[in-house]
């Protein structure tokens, strides 16, 4: 394994940078920190960049680290000192290559923004990250945007390409349908994208309102319909619903609980990204050598520039019969929607 990649890696989950469940699939990957992270070579920079084309998001944030390499010191001290961790003071900038107009991302702390590195190998503070405010960037469909890293002391721009993404298209449920989940008839999710994209996920966040103890609150869960697929149609049926609203929602037997609403997302990978997850899942399972695959798009070090879409649909209802198997029906008549 070269250096601490797989280290790094597991680290990037522990970010939650932004909201990308296409690459959770990291999660199934093994961390072994006893696997050898010393080896011979110079400088290599870790790169963790995504763009997002959201309605909700208001900034982007990237990861740019270092590999790190000491014969005479083990890499778990090292990993504790943020010298060791992060560039003195890099710039690192997008292109966008239609117009040649130069984006500055601005360095911060991740911990002062909201994004707390949780506790494990790697030092939490600070918890340094790159970022511009989506104000002071204009993203740009079917245009190709280049990464550049200087990190400095010499050493030749790190650099990368991606193209951004149209958003994919939600066909159903409609701007004016309605949801039913149903025992006999499955409920179906589809989507248009480009031809050339072949990884999407799906959720359905479910709202309602909770009334306890004499204090009103608005609730959310969030139900993963498919996550890493390449179709453009996703069933489920009742049970697989009811099951899930059943699992999040404690019962409470004062409470009183409306439901108000059904948002559906759909996240769509551009083809770095798909390459990437998909040489990590060809690689993980009892069978497999538990080791990362060193995909990589970027001109030097190991990482991804990728970017991913995500369309909405909102204000979705539920129909009456589907209202009423969540108010008396077997899984959920103990949680007392009204």
């Amino acid at each position: 394994m070269v250096l601490a990649l797989l280290m790094y890696f597991c680290a990037m989950i522990d970010i939650r940078l932004i909201s990308l469940a296409l690459i959770m699939v990291f999660t199934f990957v093994a961390c072994d920190n006893s696997i050898d992270l010393v080896e011979e070579g110079g400088d290599i920079p870790i790169v963790y960049a995504i763009v997002t084309n959201s309605e909700e998001d208001t900034a982007q944030y990237f990861r740019v680290e270092r590999g790190f390499i000491d014969p005479t010191e083990s890499a778990l001290v090292i990993a504790k000192n943020p010298d060791s961790l992060f560039y003195d003071a890099p710039m690192v900038t997008m292109i966008n290559k239609a117009t040649n107009e130069t984006y500055v991302m601005e360095e911060v702390d991740g911990n002062l923004e909201g994004y707390v590195r949780e506790e494990g190998v790697f030092a939490q503070s600070p918890n340094t990250l790159f970022k511009i405010k989506n104000e002071n960037f204009e993203l740009q469909e079917n245009v190709a945007y280049e990464l550049n890293i200087d990190r400095g002391e010499g050493l030749p721009l790190v650099t990368a390409t991606t193209t951004i993404i149209e958003m994919p298209i939600i066909t159903r449920p409609t701007e004016a349908g309605l949801l039913s989940f149903s025992e006999t008839v499955p409920t179906s999710f589809t989507w248009r994208a480009e031809d050339n994209l072949d990884i999407f996920d799906i959720d359905l966040e479910f709202y309602y309102d909770e009334f306890i103890d004499g204090v009103l609150t608005n609730e959310k869960i969030i139900y993963s319909i498919e996550k890493g697929t390449d179709e453009s149609l996703v069933e489920r049926d009742a049970v697989d619903f009811f099951t899930f609203v059943q699992s999040k929602i404690d019962v409470v037997p004062d409470a009183i609980r409306v439901f108000r609403k059904i948002k559906v997302n759909v996240t769509s990978g551009s083809p770095e990204l798909s390459s990437y997850i998909r040489v990590v899942q060809a690689n993980v399972g009892i069978t497999s050598s538990q080791e990362i695959p060193t995909y990589s798009n970027l001109s030097e070090g190991f990482g991804i520039f990728g970017n991913l879409s995500r369309a909405s649909r909102d204000n979705i209802l539920l129909v009456p019969t589907t209202l009423d198997s969540l108010k008396n029906g077997r899984f959920t008549n103990a949680l007392n929607f009204q």
